[in-house]
Protein backbone atom coordinates (compact mmCIF):
# COMPACT_ATOMS: atom_id res chain seq x y z
CA UNK A 1 0.00 0.00 0.00
CA UNK A 2 3.10 2.63 0.66
CA UNK A 3 5.48 3.28 -1.86
CA UNK A 4 9.00 3.71 -1.18
CA UNK A 5 9.18 6.70 -0.39
CA UNK A 6 6.86 6.32 2.79
CA UNK A 7 8.36 4.88 6.08
CA UNK A 8 5.42 4.01 8.31
CA UNK A 9 6.48 3.78 12.46
CA UNK A 10 4.66 2.47 15.02
CA UNK A 11 4.99 5.02 18.65
CA UNK A 12 6.48 3.52 21.38
CA UNK A 13 4.07 3.30 24.81
CA UNK A 14 6.14 6.21 25.83
CA UNK A 15 5.25 8.48 23.22
CA UNK A 16 1.30 6.90 23.06
CA UNK A 17 0.84 8.26 26.20
CA UNK A 18 1.77 11.39 26.18
CA UNK A 19 -1.30 13.99 24.98
CA UNK A 20 0.44 15.65 22.23
CA UNK A 21 0.56 12.56 19.96
CA UNK A 22 -2.85 12.53 20.22
CA UNK A 23 -4.10 13.40 16.69
CA UNK A 24 -7.82 13.66 17.50
CA UNK A 25 -7.32 16.70 19.74
CA UNK A 26 -3.85 18.86 19.32
CA UNK A 27 -3.61 20.94 22.55
CA UNK A 28 -2.29 24.07 20.32
CA UNK A 29 -3.76 24.06 16.61
CA UNK A 30 -7.36 22.76 17.22
CA UNK A 31 -8.37 23.36 13.48
CA UNK A 32 -8.79 20.88 10.63
CA UNK A 33 -9.80 20.97 6.67
CA UNK A 34 -12.08 18.12 6.27
CA UNK A 35 -13.34 17.17 2.75
CA UNK A 36 -16.40 14.81 1.76
CA UNK A 37 -16.20 10.95 2.65
CA UNK A 38 -14.77 9.07 -0.36
CA UNK A 39 -15.94 5.64 -1.32
CA UNK A 40 -13.03 4.89 -3.38
CA UNK A 41 -9.92 4.59 -2.03
CA UNK A 42 -7.62 5.75 -5.57
CA UNK A 43 -9.88 8.54 -5.75
CA UNK A 44 -9.02 9.53 -2.45
CA UNK A 45 -4.84 8.89 -2.38
CA UNK A 46 -5.22 10.53 -6.14
CA UNK A 47 -6.58 14.02 -4.48
CA UNK A 48 -4.51 13.55 -1.28
CA UNK A 49 -1.58 13.20 -4.13
CA UNK A 50 -2.32 17.34 -5.48
CA UNK A 51 -3.44 18.70 -2.42
CA UNK A 52 0.14 17.93 -0.98
CA UNK A 53 1.94 19.99 -3.68
CA UNK A 54 0.17 22.74 -1.49
CA UNK A 55 0.25 21.89 2.12
CA UNK A 56 2.51 20.89 4.24
CA UNK A 57 0.19 18.28 6.70
CA UNK A 58 -2.75 16.34 5.55
CA UNK A 59 -3.58 12.56 6.52
CA UNK A 60 -6.56 10.42 5.25
CA UNK A 61 -8.37 7.69 7.17
CA UNK A 62 -10.32 5.35 6.76
CA UNK A 63 -14.10 4.12 8.77
CA UNK A 64 -16.51 1.62 7.96
CA UNK A 65 -19.45 2.36 6.63
CA UNK A 66 -21.53 0.54 8.94
CA UNK A 67 -20.78 -2.81 10.58
CA UNK A 68 -22.81 -4.72 8.62
CA UNK A 69 -22.24 -3.93 5.29
CA UNK A 70 -18.06 -3.91 5.64
CA UNK A 71 -17.58 -1.18 3.11
CA UNK A 72 -14.71 1.07 4.01
CA UNK A 73 -15.57 4.64 3.25
CA UNK A 74 -11.92 7.03 3.01
CA UNK A 75 -11.62 10.47 4.67
CA UNK A 76 -9.04 13.56 3.79
CA UNK A 77 -8.08 16.16 6.23
CA UNK A 78 -5.46 18.74 6.52
CA UNK A 79 -4.19 20.49 9.73
CA UNK A 80 -3.04 21.41 11.55
CA UNK A 81 -4.30 25.35 12.33
CA UNK A 82 -3.77 27.48 15.54
CA UNK A 83 -7.17 29.56 14.47
CA UNK A 84 -10.48 29.12 12.69
CA UNK A 85 -9.61 32.08 10.37
CA UNK A 86 -6.59 30.64 9.51
CA UNK A 87 -7.80 27.22 8.60
CA UNK A 88 -10.36 29.77 6.63
CA UNK A 89 -7.87 31.04 4.66
CA UNK A 90 -6.13 27.71 3.62
CA UNK A 91 -9.36 26.80 2.14
CA UNK A 92 -10.45 29.95 0.27
CA UNK A 93 -6.24 29.17 -1.45
CA UNK A 94 -7.13 25.49 -2.07
CA UNK A 95 -10.34 26.60 -3.63
CA UNK A 96 -8.81 28.96 -5.97
CA UNK A 97 -6.06 26.02 -6.96
CA UNK A 98 -8.48 22.91 -7.01
CA UNK A 99 -12.00 24.58 -8.60
CA UNK A 100 -13.14 20.82 -8.54
CA UNK A 101 -12.78 20.42 -4.52
CA UNK A 102 -15.32 22.72 -3.39
CA UNK A 103 -17.01 20.75 -0.72
CA UNK A 104 -14.21 21.65 2.42
CA UNK A 105 -14.76 22.34 5.55
CA UNK A 106 -13.07 23.44 9.11
CA UNK A 107 -13.58 21.26 11.92
CA UNK A 108 -12.76 21.71 15.40
CA UNK A 109 -11.31 18.73 17.09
Amino acid sequence: MFSENFMPVQPGTQELSRPVIDLRQPLNKPWVIELPLYDVQNRALKDLAELNTEIDFSYISQKLKSASSGKLLYRIRIGFFETKREAGGMIYRLKKKFPKLKRMKRVHL
